[in-house]
């Protein structure tokens, strides 16, 4: 008991001790929550799990025990230093109280183990011992490590290695599980019942229990060689855990394996249909009937379909057609989907309104009066009020060059009377001609219905022209030369042409000019000063280019060169070339050979991180 008491006296003074360091400190440097990289070792909670499953006696004694308040202290500790556990300070106390009590309760387990007293209930059965009936003082077996090497204070890397702890390189606490360590195996978790037995008594066999049949120790007497069963420890049960997945399609079932991670038997669990992946692949649309979706499944190829609302005509205006006298009016629409023509919008038939017409006589018909309907002129009933036909009005004349005719002034019908070239059968009308500067006066007789003539009678000779100071003076221009007419006060003949002036000539300017380019013609247009008239002269193309430079540096695998561009036209040229640089290879990474492999060296250019393969060494095996 001693022991135990300075081993709790010396774990609270060292914990009291490392939270005032911390206070006076590094209180002030306490990370967040969700910084803190703490973690407690896997072998410590299934170790105390282990122990705690052994005799259920012990815990009832070690709830009495001052090992029992260690541990409280230990959980205590843990929950509300867990935020301190990053601060150095009060990390190494806090491990090394943790454990230490880990390493004194280990060893009150194993001091049950081998100091508790057994006797069976019944030698002639194989019972299970509780442990029950025994009552057995565990407070002496608590120790306390109190060596010169528990108190000394080592490295930061040996004490985390003694405490199941270790830092990655961004600082955080790593668990033992997640990182190798061959000097240090994990510890190994037998399920074998293990105990103690009296002098007159010995133990065959120890069965460890597995997941179908339950452990237990065999022990013999050595006086009687009666034998019995003790230390049941009930079958473990199956650990399945899943480990192959088959997945369900919409056709086929898929497959769960679970498989027990102790014996490894396995059973197979089908896993329901999976739904189909419906795709909509076309959509049908008609008049007057539900819209189809037509799907498919993307997996089995199975196709449905689910029907919508009816569709219904899209209608689309095309005329309105009005009532007559005689049929309906509607407005005509037509369906954009199918093309059917629907008619809607009805107007009725207006009927006939008949109006009286009255029908004129001519030169050969009667008149009379009908009667028609305003709106379509249908003819309605019959003819009424009658008048006799007018006859014939000649009152015209008309000739073909060779026939004469007369002609009715109302209905324009010709008549013959006579012909050109008969002497009879004419009727003439005298004609007469006054005499001018330059023709004869004369009377003359003219059929009047074909034009024939007679000889010329009562003829009067020409007046000549009269003297005259009727002048008319032309101005020269750039194509005509400029004169005066002299003409006649009669009848207007030009008599002389005087004062002649030569045509002037054109007088051109420059008015537009477009310049050639290099490929292009130009062109000159001159425009004459006085007349506006124009020619164009055209300009041959210059063929010198103006060029736009660009410099192309070479790379490692392409020359460089400099490029010349015609802002006007394009064209292109190039010249001034340097070759190419070629590689600028560097060692980059070595590759080390392996079993089968050969190693190298990746060698990369140092312009454009092109990568080669060089110096290459053999495989190992070779």
């Amino acid at each position: 008991m001693s022991n135990k008491n300075n081993s709790d006296i010396s774990n609270k003074d060292e914990l009291k001790r490392a939270l005032m360091q911390v206070k006076e400190e590094e209180f002030a440097d306490v990370p967040n929550e969700d910084e803190i990289p703490f973690e407690i070792p896997d072998d410590f909670t299934n170790k105390v799990t282990s122990g705690a499953s052994k005799k259920m006696s012990a815990w009832g004694r070690f709830a009495n025990s001052t090992a029992k308040k260690a541990a409280v202290i230990v959980a205590v500790a843990t929950v509300s230093l867990g935020g301190l556990m990053s601060v150095k300070a009060i990390r190494e106390p806090v491990v090394e109280f943790i454990r230490t009590t880990y390493e004194n309760t280990a060893t009150l387990f194993r001091a049950s183990d081998e100091t508790t007293p057994f006797e069976p209930a019944d030698t002639n059965t194989v019972t299970e011992n509780n442990g029950s009936e025994y009552d057995t003082d565990y407070s002496s077996l608590l120790v306390t490590d109190t060596s010169e090497d528990a108190n000394s204070t080592d490295t930061d890397a040996e004490t985390e290695k003694a405490d199941g702890i270790s830092k990655n390189r961004s600082g955080k606490t790593e668990s033992p599980k997640n990182k190798k360590n061959e000097d240090a195996p994990a510890p190994e978790t037998d399920n074998t019942p293990t105990m103690t037995v009296p002098e007159d008594e010995e133990i065959i066999e120890e069965v460890a229990p597995d997941c179908e049949t339950e452990g237990y120790t065999l022990v013999r007497r050595t006086d009687t060689g009666e034998t019995y069963r003790t230390n049941i420890v009930p079958a473990l049960g199956h650990d399945y855990a899943l480990t192959k997945k088959e997945f369900s399609t919409c056709t086929v079932h898929g497959k769960a394996t679970y498989t027990c991670s102790r014996c490894g038997d396995t059973y197979d669990e089908e896993l329901p249909l999976g739904a189909h992946n419906w795709v909509i692949y076309k959509v049908v649309e008609e008049c007057n009937k539900p819209k189809e979706y037509h799907k498919i499944c993307g997996i089995c190829r199975q196709t449905k379909i689910l029907y919508g609302n009816d569709m219904g005509h899209i209608l689309q205006y095309v005329k309105r057609v009005y009532a007559t006298c005689t049929t309906d009016g509607y407005t005509l629409y037509k369906c954009q989907t199918c093309g059917e023509e629907i008619k809607k919008e009805y107007e009725k038939a207006k009927g006939h309104n008949p109006q009286p017409v009255i029908i004129n006589p001519t030169c050969t018909e009667g008149g009379y009066t009908i009667n028609k309907c305003s709106l379509c002129k249908q003819v309605i009933g019959d003819e009424y009020d009658f008048t006799p036909a007018l006859g014939h009005d000649f009152r015209g004349v008309y000739s073909d060059g060779e026939i004469g005719y007369k002609r009715c002034g109302r209905c324009g019908e010709l008549v013959e009377m006579c012909n050109i070239n008969s002497d009879t059968g004419h009727t003439y009308i005298e004609e007469t001609y006054e005499p001018t500067c330059t023709a004869e006066g004369y009377s003359q007789g003219c059929c009047m219905y074909c034009g024939r003539t007679t000889e010329k009678y009562d003829i009067i000779p020409a007046l000549g022209h009269s003297p005259t100071t009727y002048t008319r003076t032309h101005k020269a221009t750039c194509i005509r030369d400029g004169f005066t007419e002299v003409k006649c006060d009669d009848c207007g003949a030009v008599l002389e042409i005087i004062d002649v002036v030569p045509a002037l000539g054109h007088d051109y300017k420059e008015t537009r000019r477009i310049n050639p380019t290099c490929v292009k013609e130009g062109s000159v247009t001159y425009t004459c000063s006085r007349c506006k008239d124009t020619y164009t002269e055209k300009l041959e193309p210059t063929g010198v280019h103006e060029y736009k430079i660009m410099y192309f540096t070479p790379t490692c695998t392409t020359e460089g060169y400099t490029l010349y561009t015609c802002k006007t036209c394009g064209h292109q040229e190039k010249g001034d070339y340097l070759p190419a640089l070629g590689h600028d290879f560097q060692a980059w990474k070595v590759v080390e050979p392996t079993a089968t492999e050969q190693g190298y060296t990746i060698y990369k250019c140092t312009r454009c991180k092109a990568k080669e393969n060089r110096d290459f060494v053999p495989a190992l095996e070779q």
